[in-house]
């Protein structure tokens, strides 16, 4: 049978068109299942996490803050027993500024941000204009939390004071005030004031007291006191106390061993569930806009089966 040649463009949009649907579900795909990236960081004006920050228990092993002229520091630990970046690359950071006088409490927040232990909320994220320290109304404080930790809070601090001036106030003077004297007030006398004698005061005795004795007390006994015995108390047995047994029995023992104890698997409750907060994956919209319009494209092209003639 011979192929007309009206059917070979209908075939060839046909192949076309399949390739179209597959490449709008890849995309689809890969919007869906793809992981999350890291976004940059990008600290936002959020008074609600002065909230969040606020109450709750302290873990000053987590999270620090420190405050310094470009603004508040959030730091954190990023070990295997904290935060873990080896295995978790982002966090969500809060700070606040806390104002017991007239003024509002302020915060800020950065989303999925590097998991790198370090993240500086500037003044102006914070509501401020400059560096309002010292200031004994404001403390401030920070949180951190990912998808394997909770939230951790760090402690409050104040504002620090003011820092010192580095050169001194006065130059110091390098002379003394006055100039020492070199010469003694006194001199020293170099003959004694009195002349030693060198006789002795009175003349030793050179003969013993007594005459020590040359005699013993009492003559000493050149014979023992008891004879020693010179045969034993008992007569050694040369033969042995029990026949050993030379013949194997034949049984053969059980062999034994220590059963090793039954590991009881970890509580699934315990496990937490937190999904990692999604940021900076403008890509996967693109994708799905994209992926749309082709869809789109490809229904709106379907081409009207031509009805056979009898």
């Amino acid at each position: 049978m011979n192929v007309t040649s009206s059917a070979r463009p209908i075939r060839r949009g046909s192949l076309i068109r399949k390739a179209g649907w597959l490449a709008a579900a890849a995309m689809l795909a890969v919007a869906a299942i793809a992981p999350s990236s890291v976004a940059a960081a990008n600290p936002q004006p959020q008074d609600n996490a002065c909230s969040n920050i606020g109450n709750g228990d302290r873990s000053p092993d987590y999270v620090w803050t420190t405050v310094g002229a470009s603004g508040v520091t959030a730091h954190w630990a990023t070990d295997a027993a904290h935060f873990d970046a080896a295995h978790y690359d982002t966090v969500v950071v809060r700070v606040c500024v806390f104002d017991a006088g007239a003024g509002p409490d302020q915060g800020g927040i950065d989303l999925n941000t590097e998991n790198d232990g370090i993240q500086l909320f500037g003044w102006s994220v914070l509501g401020y204009e400059t560096n309002p320290c010292p200031n004994s109304d404001l403390t401030f404080g920070s949180s951190v939390d990912s998808a394997a930790v909770q939230t951790k809070k760090s402690d409050f601090i104040d504002c620090p004071a003011d820092e010192p001036s580095a050169p001194p106030s006065s130059e110091p003077s390098s002379a003394p005030s006055t100039a020492p004297s070199t010469a003694p007030s006194t001199e020293p006398s170099t003959a004694p004031s009195t002349a030693p004698s060198t006789a002795p005061s009175t003349a030793p005795s050179t003969a013993p007291s007594t005459a020590p004795s040359s005699a013993p007390s009492a003559a000493p006994s050149t014979a023992p006191s008891t004879a020693p015995s010179t045969e034993p108390s008992t007569a050694p047995s040369t033969a042995p106390s029990s026949q050993p047994s030379t013949q194997p029995t034949g049984q053969v023992e059980g062999i034994t061993g220590t059963p090793r104890p039954r590991v009881t698997p970890p509580s699934t409750d315990t496990l937490t569930t937190n999904a990692p907060t999604t940021g900076g994956d403008g890509w996967r919209a693109i994708l799905v806009l994209v992926a749309a319009v082709l869809i789109g494209t490809l229904v709106a092209s379907q081409p009207r089966r031509a009805h056979r003639k009898a």
